[in-house]
This record gives structure tokens, sequence and C-alpha cells, in this order.
């Protein structure tokens, strides 16, 4: 199944004179995580993967959550501050 992600802001007139801040695109990167990992999820089901209760399935997406928050610290460890990283990760 194929996972649809938006990688540009929409574009109206109030949108484009708005300066993006490092918040808007953690909270961009936080629901395109969220996305991924709620879909790795339903596809682990889909190959067998049983889950006994939900509480099962929400920490298969939590491992996702971990997994995504490294990969993209490392990415940004040489383009951002050690404050800005902290504000991106948090």
């Amino acid at each position: 199944m194929a996972l649809r992600i938006k990688s540009k802001w929409h574009k109206t007139e109030r949108n484009e004179q708005l300066e993006r801040t490092l918040a808007d695109h953690a909270g961009a990167f936080a629901f395109i995580a969220w996305k991924i990992a709620k879909e790795r999820s339903n596809n682990l089901w889909v190959e067998y993967f049983t889950y006994e209760t939900h509480a099962q399935r929400f920490v298969v997406i939590c491992e996702y959550l971990a997994f995504m928050v490294q990969i993209a610290d490392r990415l940004l460890y040489g383009a951002l501050s050690d404050e800005d990283r902290a504000i991106f990760i948090n």
C-alpha cells in the first residue's frame, strides 16, 4: 500500500508571506513520522503479525517513532546548532 506524503507547503497569499519557523518544520516532521509509523504497524498486521491488544500496536508505533527521531537527530547534527536541534527534536 502506498503512503502519500506531502513535500510542499500549501500556497495561499497568507502562507506565502509567512516565514516557516523551526517549530513549523518540526511539526510537519512529527505529522509525517506519525503517518509512517502508523502505516508500518498496519503493514505488519497485514503480514500476519498479530497484536493481542491495542497497547501492543501502540508500542510498535512508539518504536518506529523513536527510530525516526533518532535518524532526524543524526541528519540534523551538522546542519543545526545544538540549541536548534534540541528545539526541533523536542
